[in-house]
């Protein structure tokens, strides 16, 4: 997380039942390559749930899509470092698949307590495949 400090923002996980022994919240950016390996030192578990993701629509969906790819990435290259991460969960956003798209391509179907939301593979960009492949 960006800054482990904030005390609004982990507030929530601090909460947790447990946490107070078994959370601990580290610095990292995911924009850079640096300090992972500080980062990922003793850890039995990482949670990947944030990207980087502009207010402004960007020109141009790379630049939206390769900080996601490329910090996803950074993430799991550190963990599969670190020999006791057992696990990696990934969370993301329905706005990962739908921003840029008109809204009537995304499709969506709720199963039981889930939305599962999916885009024709004829318009998923063809870097967030690859990346998809890479993580497999």
């Amino acid at each position: 997380m960006r800054d482990p400090s904030d005390d609004v923002k982990t507030a929530p996980l601090r909460a947790l039942d447990g946490a107070a022994d078994r959370l601990e919240l580290v610095a990292a950016n995911l924009m850079a390559d640096g300090g992972w390996d500080a980062a990922m030192a003793g850890c039995t578990f990482v949670l990947h749930v944030a990207s980087p993701f502009p207010l402004v629509p960007p020109k141009d969906k790379e630049e939206l899509i390769r900080p996601a790819v490329d910090g996803t990435m950074r993430v799991l290259r550190a963990a599969a470092a670190e020999a006791g991460v057992r696990r990696v969960v990934l969370t993301s956003s329905v706005a990962s698949i739908s921003s840029g798209y008109p809204p009537k391509t995304l499709k969506t179907k709720v199963s039981g307590r889930r939305t599962v939301a999916a885009r024709p593979a004829s318009l998923v960009p063809s870097s967030a495949g690859a990346a998809a492949a890479a993580m497999a």
